[in-house]
């Protein structure tokens, strides 16, 4: 969704990655930005 990346996650401890190192290291392929990750939340939207 945008609202963090996967870096600092796996960092503080938040995200753990467990799997086979092949798949494990090409993470940043499979958790890119999501197309709409720089669009306003919903709660923010006031009509």
């Amino acid at each position: 969704m945008g609202d963090f990346s996967y870096q600092p996650a796996l960092a503080d401890g938040q995200l753990t990655m467990v799997g086979p190192r092949a798949l494990t290291r090409n993470v940043h392929h499979w958790l890119a930005p999501a197309r709409f990750a720089d669009a306003p939340s919903a709660g923010s939207i006031t009509v």
